[in-house]
């Protein structure tokens, strides 16, 4: 349940002290229309869908600037613009929606003029084919979408559609996404959503994503910096019978402001008010595909400010090898619990992910 979600989660990026660059990513939508079809009818929706320009600076100074950007393919210039831009730290972030899919694009040059500076470059554009399907743990086939976020939650979205055949297909922009958000038709209803965390689309990749009605959300993978080889893995989980069971009225969106009103009080009582009780045995864990052992399984209470306190999971595993470092690893968990709603025992499942990169 994406209840505390960071106003921003940016990737670690690393460049040669002084050095400035932009780089840019240009998404062309495998549909014109998202179209989500969920019955009760209330719940179904249908989003435009537009090309994206999305335009990343690194290493500048903080402050307010000037950036022209050409859109090239070849020798041709296909659209030139003028925006201004504001750099909080050391970097900024703009996306564009465009009215045309420019097939032939291969390039951005830009010129960026800040601080009394004025810097110059070519951000090359390159694509990865990102294919797969959703599958649902009840066996229902839903339309839906993968939500892609470049950088943070607030700058960007490339909307992947999932057809009515739970398959998806598309050309994204080449890079590694903060997030990908699988966001399941029927979410809080009788599905919950699928998250993948510092996602990697460097290259090609089919992906198969179980959607079930647990979340986890938030997930982290770290080694320490000690002569060891376990892993730790930090996340949150939301069961959606644990969150069903705060719904008094039968006919109350899960989602409305009520509801989730009276889901915070609960919280504030009880950081699992929410949060499936994990048992070890319960849980599955992989690194780049391989099965682990998990060695211990523990929970503490995530805080915030407000007083909503949540329920967050530490996983140990002991792989053989240290992760390599200067290689991305991909950490996978599922995890399954039990619990009463209504009167009925109902089984929870969720499937996670998390890039793992040790410099």
């Amino acid at each position: 349940m994406n209840l505390l979600a960071p106003v921003a989660i940016v990737a670690a990026l690393f460049l040669p002290l002084g050095a400035q660059e932009v780089l840019a990513g240009l998404y062309r939508p495998s549909a014109p229309v998202l179209v989500q079809k969920y019955a009760p009818a209330h719940l179904d929706e249908r989003t435009p869908l537009w090309p994206v320009l999305h335009l990343y600076g690194r290493g500048f100074r903080a402050g307010k600037g000037s950036l022209e950007y050409r859109l090239l393919a070849g020798k041709r210039e296909l659209k030139r613009d003028r925006l201004e831009v504001e750099a909080p730290g050391e970097v900024f972030e703009r996306s564009l929606e465009l009215k045309e899919a420019f097939p032939g694009a291969d390039r951005v040059a830009w010129t960026l003029q800040m601080g009394g500076g004025t810097w110059k470059g070519v951000a090359p554009l390159s694509w990865s084919r990102f294919s797969g399907r959703l599958d649902y743990v009840d066996g229902r086939v839903r339309p839906s979408y993968v939500s892609l976020h470049p950088y943070t939650f607030g700058g960007c979205e490339f909307l992947v559609p999932v057809g009515e055949d739970g398959r998806f297909e598309a050309q994204v922009p080449a890079r590694v996404y903060a997030v990908a958000n699988v966001n399941g038709a029927g979410y809080a209803v009788d599905a919950m959503e699928r998250w993948a965390w510092d996602f990697d689309l460097t290259k090609d990749r089919e992906e198969v994503f179980r959607v079930g009605r647990t979340e986890i959300y938030g997930m982290h993978a770290f080694c320490l910096n000690a002569p060891t080889t376990t892993v730790f893995v930090t996340f949150r989980p939301t069961a959606l019978t644990r969150f069903l069971q705060h719904v008094a009225d039968p006919a109350a969106q899960p989602k409305d402001q009520a509801t989730m009103a009276v889901t915070m009080e609960h919280l504030r009582l009880d950081p699992m008010a929410i949060a499936p009780d994990l048992k070890r045995e319960a849980v599955k864990i992989w690194l780049d595909g391989a099965p682990q052992a998990v060695s211990d399984l523990s929970r503490v209470v995530e805080t915030n400010r407000q007083g909503f306190n949540q329920t967050l999971y530490i996983l140990q595993f002991t792989p053989q090898n240290r992760p390599a470092r200067g290689v991305r690893h991909e950490v996978k968990l599922e995890v399954e619990s039990r619990d009463v709603l209504k009167g009925k025992l109902v089984e929870d499942f969720g499937q996670g992910s998390v890039g793992l990169y040790l410099e």
